[in-house]
């Protein structure tokens, strides 16, 4: 775990922060200066942050993606993996059906939509791994995490977390192995993420021998497990958020309290990866080749949010647009130096999609607020409520 690197990037959260508390106290949202700063300071403007400087901060980045899955996975060991498999089973259902209808349309489409971006690489090398991820976006795009993780917690977020654990699994391996090996797809997933799931569990394990048979208290043994599990990640070449959700899930289960971390609302605030975001969005590949199938990317994302929350029973409540782990999530695969070329294209088609759907949302909640405070006229033409 490179220690200097979280130093740094606690300076840009502490930024970011700023950019939030300013837009507060003008009475706008804290989203927008963020963006706009990291889209002037980055590649569409002045390019103050050298890009090499923003891909040092990846480590950084994944140990604040393995803490948000950690709560998450906190949630889901109280909640959902309590109930019978059967149920968990059927629960499950329907994102899977939906990530695998994704991913067969992002596979065949991918092609025809970027067929100058690398005419001369390989569809399963280069491509594949992209459709993995986009097909993860429209789960995380109906679901938000801008606070902690919901009590209604479920499969959408679990099944979007092992597409993008697939992703980091198997990418790595397809720019060196020839001939590719079609296993790979499968065993290096199965290996890499049931690895970093059974490392988090022995931590948890730890932590609970710790805290409960020889009395160490809570706040010494959580943050010093917290490094000894991310350096052991990172030494091992696991993925460190899968192994943190196991964590979380093992310590939801046996009934613990989850652990206090010091300035956690600093962590569910958007504005440190809309500022990462903006600083490492690249202008001139996105007119070049990505405005198109970015835009008809997010244009397919408002059509299934639009349908699924006006049409389907619990659609208003289950639908609250794309959050941290959709902007977390994409920037991890982006700022992974070990990523294809394409496959780093991620922030590019996650930016636009999340302008356009958290303004799409907003509308919609204006509309059925307005709705809602409307009066409703009887059968006599007289007005009530």
């Amino acid at each position: 775990m490179d220690w200097i690197a979280l130093t740094a990037y606690a300076g840009l959260v502490a930024v970011a922060a700023l950019f939030g508390a300013a837009a507060r106290a003008v009475r706008i949202s804290p989203a927008v200066p963020a963006l706009v700063a990291g889209l002037v300071l980055g590649r569409t403007g002045f390019e103050v942050v050298p890009v090499a400087t923003l891909l040092g901060l990846f480590p950084a980045v994944l140990f604040h993606v393995g803490l948000l899955l950690g709560m998450l996975g906190h949630r889901l060991g109280q909640g959902m993996l309590r109930l019978p498999a059967s149920e968990v089973a059927r629960r499950s259902a329907p994102p899977l059906l939906l990530a695998g209808a994704s991913l067969l349309a992002e596979a065949a489409l991918l092609p025809v939509l970027l067929p100058d971006a690398e005419p001369d690489r390989s569809f399963r090398r280069f491509l594949l791994p992209l459709s993995f991820v986009l097909a993860a976006f429209p789960l995380l795009s109906l679901r938000d995490i801008r606070h902690r993780p919901p009590s209604d917690v479920g499969s959408v977020f679990l099944v979007a977390v092992v597409l993008f654990g697939a992703v980091y699994s198997f990418a790595p391996s397809l720019l060196w192995v020839r001939p590719i090996d079609r296993g790979l797809f499968w065993r290096e997933p199965v290996l890499i993420l049931g690895e970093s799931g059974a490392l988090g569990v022995g931590a948890g394990v730890l932590y609970l021998l710790l805290t409960r048979k020889l009395r160490v208290p809570r706040p010494v043994a959580a943050p010093v497990l917290l490094a000894l599990l991310a350096e052991a990640a990172f030494y091992t070449y696991l993925w460190l958020p899968f192994a943190f959700l196991g964590a979380g899930i093992l310590l939801g289960r046996a009934g613990e309290t989850a652990p206090r971390i010091p300035g956690a609302r600093i962590l569910f605030d958007e504005c440190t990866f809309l500022l990462l975001g903006g600083l490492v969005f690249a202008p001139d590949l996105f007119r070049e080749s990505l405005a198109r199938p970015a835009l008809l990317h997010a244009a397919w994302l408002a059509v299934l949010l639009f349908v699924i929350r006006a049409r389907i029973p619990a659609g208003r409540d289950l639908v609250t647009g794309p959050g941290l782990l959709f902007l977390g999530l994409a920037l991890t695969i982006r700022l992974d130096r070990r990523m294809g070329p394409l496959t780093r294209y991620t922030i590019d088609f996650a930016l636009p999609a999340w302008v356009i759907l958290r303004a799409m949302i907003a509308g919609i909640r204006n509309l059925e607020r307005r709705r809602d405070r409307a009066p409703r006229v009887d059968d006599r033409g007289r007005a009530s409520g």
